[in-house]
This record gives structure tokens, C-alpha cells and sequence, in this order.
């Protein structure tokens, strides 16, 4: 017992383990209680996640109808609505998911791609190689510079005058499809059985005559819309032979920047360009440049936050419909102007005319005139200058003042004048009669003075 004593001593990490029967059902109680709760915690978060899947997999089967549905429409005649589809590809899911937990540049960059995927039609999370798109020339026939509308199923007299009047919604896509339905009494031609009920109706050669009247008198209307609205930007949807070749050279061929451009730049911008080389990269002044970014970073950062994504879809196809009728470019919106303020200006220098000037072109005058100018002349020695008039009338007499100009006068002050200006504030630095007459003024302080 010394022993186990001594050696108990000397390790004092050995003690007795109580091994009851009470202690060991109350640690199982404890532990049955935490499997419970851990249970019933995987049971809930399986339950969120089944449901999630469901309601992801319901928005995923409409979106499939949806677009079934839209390339069945897209194969049809091509609508207004077809058009703005094809571009719109987008689905109807809750974005605040989309965007929780996430800073603002996180925010804005998310939407930023997410808008270059749906113009560019590509899938979401798709990172974008930017100058590799911006080789991409598949785009260039939805420019201005290569916009061809086709006319093939209607009448090319018809179609002079389309394009205008479907923006304003004054006809419909087809004109043979218009043209029956303006013909009421079709049916009726076509059927000899109703000769009796044709009797009554009016000839063809006036409907005829009135649907011509009609149709001239909606061009009319088209002309005046134009005119009207579209103004100087669009000049190129007007009659050109109508127009002066002045006229033409002054037209802008160009009037506005894409809508993927503008996303383009607004990315390139944030990742570190300067605005001198955006300007360089898209043709464009520098002023446009900081217009783009600030409108850009005004909508992601104070409208984009309180908008339904349902508004910014509806904002999205109409800027992509207006582009697809007016056309844009991605590239030289400004470059006139770029090269005249970048070109400069003509500076004649006389002195050195071998450089920009050729006398020998100029007349004989304008030679005479130019040697007259850089002759060297002597300085005046004296000046008259009229003070008054003294007198009355006929009596009366001009007082004139005889200024002498003994030498020229030069561009610098004496060393005197010099340092009493300096040192006006230290006036123990001056000479003492400098400082005697300092309160009369610096010149009148520093003529007694020699000049050297």
C-alpha cells in the first residue's frame, strides 16, 4: 500500500473513473436528444431542397414551352413580336435570389454580363472574350452601313413606304394579307352564285380606285411622320433624290451608338481602360465616352435596384427594335469630328514662309504688304497727344502735351526696382534711401539708383 501510495504521488494524472450505472443512462439520454435534433434539421433542409428542385424544374418546363412556342412563331411570317423574341430569351425567375448577399460591383457586374449574354444570345454565366467578339463582323447586317431591306412578299411599290409606316403601326406585316382584308366584297366576286348580291355591291374599278386613294393618301401621312419626328438623325430614311448632294454630305451616316457597344464599353471602363483609348477603340469623342458611363452607372446604380426585371426586359427589346428600324453602328460614330480636332489648323508664320506659305504665289500686293510689315523701323522720338479744347468757338484752341522718348523702352525692370519689390516686406535689407521713400512707391524709390 506505501508503494501504490508513493506511486499514486507521483502521478497525479491518474485517478479513479466512477463507472455507475446512473451516469452512463443520463450521458445516452443527452446523446439520443442531439441525434434527434440533427435529424430533424436534415429532415427540414431535404424538404426546402425538394422544393426548390420542384419549383426550378415548373420554371424550367414553362420557359421550354415558351420557347418551343416562340421558334414555331419565328418560322411563320415575321412579326414585330417574332423579332423582339428572338432576341429575348430570358426567364421569368425571381432575381432576388439571384442577387442576395452580394456587393453593388458584384451586383453591377452580374447585370452587365447578364445583359451582353442575352444581346449576344449565349447562356448566362458565360464569360465574355470582348475583342474576339469585337472581331465578330456577324452583327455588320444589322448595321447602318449595310442595312438591306427585303420586299419579296408584297409589292416593291407597296413596300416604298413599309418599314415607316409599321414603326407607327398604320399597316400590317403583309400587304396581299391588308389588301383582303380592305376588300370586303372579295367573297363575293368569286362566288357566281351571288350575281344578285354583286348587282348591289359597287364595281371593282371603285374599290379599286378607293383603296388607291387610300393607300396614296397613307404615304402622304408616312412623309409627314418622318419629317416630323425623325428629323436630322434619320435623314436616311428619306426619298435621296430628293435630297441635294450638300445636303447628303452633311447627312450623319452614323447616328448612333449600338446597344451592345454601349455595354461594351461600360464592362471595358470598370475593368481599367482610359476613356482616350475607349474613344480610339469605338471611334467616338471622349465626351460621348463619359456621357455612356455616366448614364450606365446612373441605371445600375440608382434605377436598376427599384425596377421589375420584367420592366428592364420590356426597356431591352424596345432599344434592340429600334436599332433593327434605324440601324446602328458599333464603331466610328464621331470620326468626322475626331479628324477635324485632331487635324488642327493652319498657322501662318511670315517669318519663315518656306514652310507653309509660297510667296511666290501670293500677288504682288500681298508681297508688297508682307515686306512692309517685317521692315525694320525706327522707334518714334516723340509723341503728341491732345488734353483739351481752351476757349470758345472760333477763339477757341487745342491743348496738346510734347512727349520726348529720349530711348527705347525695354521688357525688364532695373536690379533696384527688382529687389525693393522682393524685399518690400524686409525693409532692413534695403539701401537707406530706399527705405526712406518706400511709403511713395517702388519706382519713385528706386530712381536715384543706377541701372546696371
Amino acid at each position: 500500500m506505501i508503494k501504490f501510495g508513493l506511486f499514486h504521488l507521483r502521478n497525479p494524472f491518474i485517478h479513479r473513473i466512477n463507472f455507475s450505472s446512473s451516469t452512463a443512462k443520463a450521458k445516452q439520454r443527452v446523446l439520443t436528444k442531439q441525434q434527434e435534433q440533427f435529424v430533424n434539421e436534415l429532415k427540414n433542409t431535404y424538404k426546402s431542397l425538394a422544393d426548390n428542385l420542384q419549383s426550378e424544374e415548373s420554371v424550367l418546363n414553362l420557359f421550354k414551352k415558351d420557347s418551343e412556342e416562340e421558334k414555331q412563331e419565328q418560322k411563320g411570317s415575321a412579326s414585330e413580336k417574332a423579332i423582339i423574341a428572338q432576341y429575348m430569351n430570358i426567364l421569368n425567375y425571381s432575381f432576388g435570389q439571384y442577387y442576395q448577399s452580394l456587393s453593388p460591383e458584384e451586383q453591377l457586374k452580374r447585370s452587365k454580363d447578364l445583359i451582353k449574354s442575352d444581346v449576344l444570345k449565349k447562356d448566362w454565366d458565360t464569360f465574355l472574350k470582348e475583342n474576339r467578339d469585337y472581331q465578330d463582323y456577324s452583327l455588320f447586317d444589322k448595321n447602318l452601313l449595310a442595312i438591306k431591306y427585303s420586299h419579296k412578299d408584297y409589292d416593291p411599290r407597296d413596300a416604298k413606304y413599309k418599314n415607316q409606316l409599321n414603326f407607327y403601326g398604320d399597316l400590317d406585316e403583309n400587304v396581299y394579307e391588308r389588301q383582303q382584308k380592305e376588300n370586303i366584297y372579295s367573297f363575293i366576286y368569286q362566288n357566281p352564285e351571288n350575281k344578285k348580291v354583286a348587282r348591289k355591291m359597287p364595281e371593282r374599278r371603285k374599290i379599286r380606285l378607293a383603296f388607291r386613294f387610300r393607300k396614296a393618301r397613307r404615304a402622304m401621312r408616312a412623309r409627314e411622320l418622318i419629317s416630323r419626328k425623325i428629323k436630322d438623325n434619320q435623314r436616311w430614311l428619306l426619298n435621296k433624290e430628293k435630297i441635294s448632294k450638300r445636303r447628303r454630305r452633311k447627312i450623319v451616316t452614323a447616328p448612333k451608338l449600338s446597344f451592345r457597344a454601349k455595354f461594351q464599353l461600360f464592362g471595358l471602363f470598370n475593368e481599367g481602360w482610359t476613356v482616350r483609348d475607349l474613344s480610339i477603340k469605338y471611334g467616338i469623342m471622349p465626351y460621348r465616352v463619359k456621357a455612356i458611363i455616366y448614364q450606365k452607372r446612373y441605371f445600375f446604380d440608382e434605377v436598376f435596384p427599384h425596377l421589375p426585371f420584367e420592366y428592364v426586359r420590356d426597356l431591352i427589346a424596345i432599344e434592340l427594335y429600334f436599332e433593327k428600324q434605324f440601324g446602328a453602328v458599333d464603331y466610328g460614330v464621331d470620326l468626322q469630328q475626331m479628324r477635324k480636332a485632331e487635324s488642327g489648323y493652319l498657322q501662318t508664320n511670315f517669318k519663315t514662309p518656306d514652310r507653309n506659305v509660297d510667296i511666290a504665289k501670293l500677288s504682288e500686293t500681298e508681297q508688297e504688304r508682307i515686306k512692309k510689315l517685317f521692315e525694320e523701323k525706327k522707334s518714334k522720338k516723340y509723341d503728341i497727344v491732345t488734353e483739351k479744347f481752351q476757349g470758345q468757338g472760333n477763339k477757341g484752341y487745342y491743348l496738346k502735351s510734347w512727349i520726348m522718348h529720349k530711348t527705347r523702352s525695354r521688357h525688364s525692370v532695373n536690379r533696384i526696382f527688382e529687389r525693393i519689390i522682393k524685399d518690400s516686406d524686409k525693409p532692413f535689407k534695403l539701401p537707406v534711401t530706399a527705405q526712406a521713400r518706400l511709403k511713395l512707391g517702388p519706382r519713385i524709390a528706386s530712381a536715384q539708383f543706377g541701372h546696371k
